[in-house]
């Protein structure tokens, strides 16, 4: 097993400036000071008022100035919060169902065969051209594309929630105007039960390929579980019947697989991709540059020992239709698309509903940490405390939860230069802040020492700690958010779901927390479209990024295969099927 030490969070400190208060803190005082002594001064001296009531207009005038100085929680500050908080105020608790009826009866309308996505891309290039004549108006584009994504409409039905604009047929997915993504699949490699040596290769393989990513490129790795449908896992593991003599074996083989499938956790399927995103001007760069990366990757995971294949829009979208309305088989074709010019993807994969405002099950009252989804409950976690010494097998962990979830990863690469300035920069303020102490100290008369925070001692040797793994070991800084999303068929399954995520994560000293007032974002976040929509981070260095390794085992279990045995980790069955092997031949005796 494998450990690291968590490095600092460098955002988290605030230089000083006076009294041991930010700027923006000395700012704030200041104005809330200045407005309590000319409120007291016109109540008191003209308006002749009572200084009770005197008293309570100041505390009303300066209770905001002191939120915007002194409130911030997980990275927001408090402007933001106020935002957060009135945006889920005001907006619907209920969206509208999705025309569904409508696009199932399309199917019986389309006579038409197939029609590949290049012919959607020819139609928005051809409209895109006309848009891009000049320069100038390509500017104007940009900055209007940047306000309507800045200003989006309120949804008016559940498939608006979903924010991505177009799914195309070859897989690549349009996030927002300008922003492109590509989901890739990736096998397992077995990683828990690999000797010591083999582990810190696969470690150190899979730290290179999160340096490969540079501050232009998103990646979003997801580890996907969710339950398979009993008669399809009988059907897929137990030998058929045939009506003759050999039967009776066929029975006692199918009894045994049975017993052994109770062990393991047979019932759930865990996949894993990975998502990258980049900015460019239309689909046939993007496309060209996405490409170009997935070959890379290919490259990077081979060396690994995992295989990577990238996903087609059908494929992504009913990755997609599985998180996002579990338990139902998706029924879509892209020719649909061209019966009604209103119908999108997105029509097909939404619930039912949402419902960002859900009542508790005994009073009028309302969740802000949780939504309801169709006829589910749904809930985002994010990983908020991380341990001082990580180990290797926290994703291993969550994996091992014998229910439904998704866990993503958003890592976002900070470019070198910057981040060792910052670093810099902020090593630069605690020195200062040290010698200030120290020099206040020995006016005093106190020991030097006695004027510096022991908090602050800590952060300098951190600080310094991180300033040279920077510069000397060959590591990056990385802004990363770790989700889960899970759900119930009632609030008091997902209690319990969300217990057990929590307890798990706590065998580590790890904390999630849940995500009020944002779980259509959180959401949103989760789902493999390869871009976040929450401001939550924390800085990690390439080796504390590497430690959440996505490989646990690899299982074994194809269509159509025989009984071998289970899986000395996982207890899961392991199901040969000899013609998919590449030297397919048998023998009968």
């Amino acid at each position: 097993m494998i450990a690291t030490k968590t490095n600092l969070e460098i955002t988290e400190y605030r230089e000083k400036f006076f009294l041991g208060l930010s700027l923006r803190q000395l700012a704030c005082f200041a104005a809330a000071a200045v407005l309590a002594i000319a409120t007291c001064f016109v109540c008191l001296h003209w308006l002749r008022m009572d200084m009770q009531v005197v008293s309570y207009i100041v505390m009303v005038e300066v209770l905001p100035f002191l939120g915007l100085g002194f409130i911030h929680r997980d990275g927001y500050p408090f402007e933001k919060l106020v935002k957060i908080y009135w945006a889920w105020h005001s907006e619907n608790a209920a969206v509208p169902i999705r025309p569904y009826k409508e696009s199932r009866n399309v199917q019986k309308k389309r006579t038409r065969r197939s029609v590949e996505c290049e012919t959607y891309c020819r139609r928005d290039e051809k409209a895109a051209r006309k848009g891009r004549r000049s320069a100038k108006q390509s500017e104007m584009n940009a900055a209007q594309s940047a306000r309507s994504i800045k200003k989006r409409r309120a949804p008016e039905k559940a498939a608006d929630c979903l924010q991505y604009e177009r799914m195309y047929e070859s897989g690549i997915c349009e996030v927002e105007p300008g922003l492109f993504s590509m989901t890739m699949a990736f096998t397992d490699v077995n990683f828990q039960l690999a000797r010591q040596e083999e582990q810190k290769s696969l470690f150190t393989q899979y730290s290179e390929f999160l340096n490969y990513f540079d501050p232009d490129t998103h990646l979003q790795i997801s580890l996907v579980t969710r339950r398979v449908d009993e008669a399809e896992f009988r059907r897929e593991t137990f030998l058929p019947l045939r009506g003759d003599s050999r039967d009776r074996y066929s029975e006692e083989m199918n009894r045994v697989i049975s017993e052994k499938a109770l062990q393991g956790q047979n019932g759930l399927i865990r996949e894993k991709y990975i998502t990258i995103s980049l900015h460019e001007d239309d689909y046939r760069k993007a496309q060209v540059r996405l490409l170009k990366r997935a070959e890379d990757i290919q490259n990077l995971f081979k060396r690994m020992g995992s295989t990577v294949r990238r996903l087609s829009g059908i494929e992504r979208l009913n990755l997609l239709h599985g998180i996002t309305r579990p338990e139902e088989v998706m029924e879509f074709s892209y020719d649909w698309l061209l019966a009604e010019d209103s119908l999108t993807t997105k029509d097909f994969i939404a619930p039912s509903g949402y419902n960002w405002k859900p009542e508790h099950d005994d009073s009028r009252a309302v969740y802000n940490d949780r939504y309801q989804f169709g006829e589910y409950y749904g809930k985002v976690l994010y990983l908020r405390d991380i341990a001082p010494q990580m180990k290797d097998n926290l994703l291993s962990l969550l994996s091992d939860l014998d229910f439904d979830n998704a866990i993503s990863i958003h890592v976002d690469a900070v470019e070198q230069r910057e981040a060792v300035e910052q670093v810099q920069k902020q090593l630069a303020y605690m020195q200062k802040e040290k010698g200030d102490g120290m020099v206040n100290a020995v006016r005093m008369n106190l020991p030097a020492y006695m004027g510096v925070r022991y908090e602050l001692t800590n952060q300098i040797e951190d600080a310094e700690e991180l300033l040279d793994n920077l510069h000397n070991y060959n590591q990056k800084i990385f802004k990363v958010c770790i989700l889960i999303h899970t759900y119930g068929r009632n609030n008091a399954e997902l209690d319990e779901r969300v217990q057990q995520i929590c307890n798990t994560v706590q065998q580590q000293t790890c904390r999630f927390s849940p995500i009020p007032f944002e779980q259509c974002a959180a959401m949103n976040s989760v789902l493999p479209l390869g871009k976040k929509w929450l401001a939550l981070e924390r800085t990690l260095l390439t080796v504390n990024t590497a430690i959440y390794v996505p490989f646990t085992t690899q299982e074994l279990f194809q269509p159509g295969g025989l009984y071998e045995g289970t899986n000395a980790r996982s207890k899961n069955l392991i199901m040969v099927n000899r013609k998919l092997l590449p030297a397919p031949a048998g023998m009968v005796l």
